[in-house]
């Protein structure tokens, strides 16, 4: 399901900008578990911000990607 203007939580791990290896998605914290737009659910971007500051900028080869 598309909804144009929200962004994607995920940590790339990739080998360089054209080869991914793994993409780690987490729950958009704008959406609820049916995936409908909803009021802002602070613990899932906090779940995302550990996650991405815990691997981010530690390998070369770790690339954050904010769409």
């Amino acid at each position: 399901m598309s909804h144009g203007d929200l962004k994607s939580y995920y940590v790339r791990f990739s080998k360089n900008w054209e080869e991914t290896l793994v993409r780690c998605y987490f729950p958009n914290p704008h959406l609820d578990d049916d995936e409908k737009r909803t009021d802002m659910q602070p613990e899932k971007l906090q779940a995302f911000e550990e996650a991405r500051d815990r691997w981010v900028g530690k390998e070369e080869n770790l690339i954050f990607v904010q769409r």
